[in-house]
C-alpha cells in the first residue's frame, strides 16, 4: 500500500502490481536454483555414501524437485505474461471505448450542427416565402396602381373635353351678360363704401410696437401697449426723453401728421394704447 503527501493509504495500482510480480519472479529464480544446489549436494553425498547403489532413486528424486521447479516457475511466468495480456487487452479495450466515445460525441455534434443547418435552412425557406408573398404584393399593388393612373388619366382627358364644349357652348352675349350681372351686385357695394376712409389704428399700432420692438428687446407682438412710454419699469417703458422725442419725429413723418409740444408733454407719462389712438386720430382728422 503507498501513502499520499497527506501520509494516507492509498490503493495499489497496476504499476506497482507489476513490481510486486518482478520481486516474487526474481525470488522463485533464486529459490529453484537454490533448491537444485542443494539437490545436487544432497545427491552428490548420497552417491558417494551408499557408493552408487542407489543412483536411479537419486535421480528420480532429482527429477521430481526439478519438475515442480520447472513447473512453478513456468506456472509463474504464464500467469504474468496472461496477466500482461488481459492488461494490454483492457487497455486496448479502454482505448477502443474511448475512442467510441469520442466517435458517439462527434457523431452528435455534427447531428446538433444538422439539425442547427435544418432549422437555418427552414428560416431561410420561410424568408423567402415572406419576401415572394410581398414581391406578389408589391406587383398586385403596381397593377392597381397603373389601372388608378389609367383612369384618372381618362378622367382628365374627359373633363378636358368636356371644358372644351362648354367654352363652345358660351358665346360672346353669355359672358357680357355674366359680366352685367356681376357688376350688378358689385357696384352698389362699392358705392356706398366711397369715401369711408379706412380705420388708420391697425397701422398705428403696427408702427409704433415695430419701433418700440428692438429698444425694448421684444418681438412686437409681445410688447404690453398698457406700458406708460417714459415711465420707470415694470409699469414704463423706461424711454428717456430723446428716445420719446424721436418717436414723436417719426411719427410725423411717416403719418404726414403734427405733434406739437404739448401734446407730446402730455402722452409722454401715458400708456402706449393712448399714444396709438390719439395719433390715429390725428391721421383721421388730417
Amino acid at each position: 500500500m503507498m501513502t499520499d503527501s497527506n501520509g494516507d493509504l492509498q490503493p495499489p495500482t497496476a504499476r506497482d502490481w507489476e513490481g510486486v510480480r518482478i520481486y516474487v519472479g526474481a525470488g522463485l529464480i533464486l529459490a529453484s536454483m537454490l533448491m537444485v544446489y542443494l539437490s545436487l549436494g544432497v545427491a552428490t553425498d548420497i552417491v558417494k555414501t551408499f557408493k552408487s547403489q542407489n543412483v536411479s532413486d537419486v535421480v528420480a528424486v532429482l527429477g521430481s524437485i526439478t519438475t515442480f521447479l520447472g513447473t512453478a516457475v513456468g506456472l509463474f511466468f504464464g500467469i504474468n505474461v496472461g496477466q500482461a495480456g488481459k492488461t494490454q487487452a483492457v487497455n486496448t479495450a479502454n482505448a477502443a471505448n474511448n475512442t467510441a466515445n469520442v466517435a458517439n460525441s462527434a457523431a452528435r455534434a455534427a447531428q446538433a450542427v444538422a439539425q442547427q443547418a435544418g432549422k437555418t435552412a427552414e428560416t431561410a425557406n420561410a424568408q423567402k416565402e415572406a419576401i415572394q408573398s410581398s414581391f406578389r404584393q408589391a406587383s398586385l399593388m403596381q397593377a392597381r396602381l397603373s389601372k388608378q393612373l389609367e383612369t384618372l388619366r381618362t378622367t382628365h382627358s374627359n373633363a378636358i373635353d368636356a371644358l372644351s364644349e362648354v367654352q363652345k357652348m358660351v358665346t360672346p352675349e353669355d359672358k357680357e351678360k355674366a359680366k352685367a350681372r356681376v357688376a350688378a351686385v358689385v357696384d352698389p357695394a362699392v358705392k356706398l363704401t366711397a369715401g369711408v376712409p379706412a380705420d388708420p389704428l391697425p397701422g398705428v399700432s403696427d408702427y409704433v410696437t415695430g419701433w418700440l420692438a428692438p429698444i425694448l428687446n421684444l418681438p412686437a407682438t409681445a410688447i404690453d401697449t398698457s406700458l406708460t412710454l417714459t415711465g420707470a419699469p415694470p409699469g414704463g417703458c423706461g424711454l428717456t426723453n430723446g428716445t420719446y422725442q424721436s418717436l414723436c419725429n417719426d411719427c410725423e413723418a411717416h403719418f404726414g401728421i403734427n405733434l406739437p409740444g404739448d401734446w407730446r408733454d402730455k402722452h409722454a407719462t401715458g400708456s402706449i394704447d393712448g399714444f396709438i389712438a390719439d395719433v390715429a386720430t390725428l391721421v383721421s382728422n388730417k
